[in-house]
């Protein structure tokens, strides 16, 4: 929002895959940054209309803006029925925030409000017990999940480890694939929901909670390096660099749906049956953090007879490629690739390489354009046009970041 105008893509780019705790964090530090303060008022100041409203919901808490939305159906000629159940059934699991915020807004109570506002009917009664409804606060219910953590792992896994079972036997009983319901979603996230309380990230899952859930399940990665940061950057479709709910759900119903798992023998499905290893995780995957699109076929091909392992592949330092100008030539034989809308990638690490020397560094003398255009010219020179624009969404990214 700096500058000559609003960068609109920039801006819902950036802002769209906010979970909640970054949402709650990007408020904080933007308070703290040069020319920062109050976001909420910097987009207010910036935009307008309902573009203006779309991109506060997207930075606001999510219980503030179902307590908007409820008052905003109750607005003006009448109420808006169908509005007003929709907010409400959406804002259930949340409703003792919801009504905190309602009353922040100076309407008032809100079952009273609903009360001078919906007439004598079961329809009033029922929107009044909901807007009475007591919640149960638990790691998760920030993210839509219905249930708390349970209270031991192996509660958790054994949860996990008879649904599991369960789905696989269906499929192996159909021709087709099929695909979780909810209740069979929720029994499996038990699992999700143990390590993810524990994780640094709760409720979503980190590098060692993928870790303490795959060796408790019962399929870990490979190892607790490469091929775990590989196995993490696989479940991370939602790009957070964290595993999310629905990052889990999505990978649960890949492995229902393979064959090397529905045909494989049922995971363990009692308490005297299961037997949780003690695996703990040492520091060695962070070595192997800036490796992308890892992969773990060196561990399925390698045929161990007695000779050493290969050794994992280095990462590439595009920062020190960058500043000592062999960056073209690590490039070159590298095919472009994106996540989520943005350059990523060793492209992608050149570009946030560029943006830091653009940004930080006196580079006028050094390079004969603007950094970032560089790299940005010489991967279209290339043949890779059709990704410049998301080059330029990891730019803006990049830079939001600084």
């Amino acid at each position: 929002m700096a500058g000559w105008g609003t960068d609109d893509t920039g801006l819902i780019t950036l802002l769209v895959h906010l979970s909640e705790r970054h949402r709650r964090d990007l408020v904080d530090k933007y308070r703290e940054i040069k020319n920062g303060g109050d976001i909420y008022e910097a987009i207010e100041g910036d935009t307008s209309g309902d573009y203006k409203h779309a991109l506060l919901a997207l930075v606001k808490p999510p219980p503030k803006v179902w307590a908007e939305a409820i008052l905003s159906s109750m607005k003006g000629l009448g109420t808006s029925d169908n509005l007003l159940i929709n907010w409400m059934c959406i804002a259930k699991e949340r409703m003792d925030e919801v009504r905190a915020y309602f009353q922040e807004l100076g309407a008032g109570d809100l079952p009273a409000w609903i009360a001078s506002e919906c007439g004598d009917s079961d329809y009033k009664d029922t929107l009044i017990r909901l807007a009475n409804r007591r919640c149960e606060r638990f790691a998760g219910q920030e993210v839509g999940l219905s249930i708390a953590p349970p209270l031991t792992k192996e509660d958790a896994v054994l949860k996990f480890t008879t649904t599991f079972n369960k789905l696989c036997k269906r499929r192996r009983e159909t021709s087709g694939n099929i695909i979780p319901g909810e209740e069979d979603q929720q029994a499996m996230g038990n699992a999700f929901l143990y390590h993810g309380s524990l994780s640094s990230c709760a409720p979503n899952l980190d590098i060692p909670g993928l870790w303490d859930l795959t060796n408790a399940c019962g399929f870990p990665p490979g190892d607790n390096g490469p091929d775990l940061v590989a196995t993490f950057h696989q479940w991370d479709v939602s790009g957070t660099g964290e595993i999310t709910w629905n990052d889990f759900v999505r990978e649960m119903t890949t492995r229902v749906n393979d064959p090397s798992h529905f045909n494989a023998d049922p995971l363990p499905e009692t308490l005297d049956m299961i037997s949780i290893p003690d695996a703990p995780l040492g520091d060695g995957y962070k070595d192997h953090m800036n490796v992308y699109h890892a992969c773990d076929d060196d561990y399925e091909e390698y045929d161990d007879d007695g000779a050493t392992a290969p050794a994992p592949e280095e990462a590439i330092d595009m920062y020190a490629a960058f500043t000592d100008g062999s960056w073209k030539d690590v490039l070159a034989g590298i095919k472009p690739t994106e996540d989520g809308g943005l350059l990523s990638g060793p492209w992608g690490e050149c570009i946030a390489a560029a943006v830091k020397v653009e940004c930080t560094e006196d580079w006028q003398g050094r390079f004969d354009d603007a950094p970032v255009g560089l790299v940005i010219d010489y991967m279209c020179s290339l043949g890779h046009e059709a990704l410049a624009g998301m080059a330029e969404q990891k730019e803006q990214a990049c830079k939001a970041a600084l």
